[in-house]
């Protein structure tokens, strides 16, 4: 499949098996014309690198000659969402927060450093002033957030 950047909307298409060019020749075989397609405008599409998690293409566009994909990001998951992916997996849901992606790998980085300076356990007071302490492996899964006082399930 080809782009050619001559024409509006790009999409993308077959090469056609015969082609009038704009000298106004028409060429039987054209798709087997490979000489001539970069000088008739058809272009190979460029797949970008990205994470499909964060984003998804977009539309076609010509960036330097070549033909890509835009990266739309994709927003942030809701709350709400979250909570509805809960349960629908079956977890039930009562006075829970929900934390994204980014702060699980937050926490991780956090805890990386700690068990560098040899720390196994995290420690913190939470919002009814109760001492917490739980195990790396423990704090993975649910912990008591600090601030709040509520457990934190992380969607993965």
């Amino acid at each position: 499949m080809k782009v050619n950047i001559n024409k509006t909307p790009l999409r993308k298409e077959n090469l056609p098996k015969r082609y009038k060019r704009s000298n106004g020749i028409t060429i039987d075989g054209y798709n087997k014309r490979i000489d001539l397609h970069q000088e008739d405008g058809f272009r190979d599409v460029i797949m970008p690198d990205y994470d499909n998690e964060t984003h998804r293409l977009g539309a076609l566009m010509i960036v330097n000659d070549t033909v890509t994909y835009e990266l739309v990001e994709i927003p942030p998951k809701t709350t709400e969402q979250l909570k509805q992916e809960a349960i629908a997996n079956g977890v039930t849901v009562s006075n829970f927060h929900f934390a994204t992606k980014t702060e699980l790998n937050d926490f991780i980085t956090q805890k990386n450093e700690l068990e560098k300076l040899g720390l196994t356990e995290m420690g913190w007071t939470n919002a009814e002033d109760e001492w917490v302490t739980l195990q790396f492996s423990e704090v993975l899964a649910i912990f008591i957030q600090a601030m709040q006082g509520f457990q934190v399930i992380y969607m993965m």
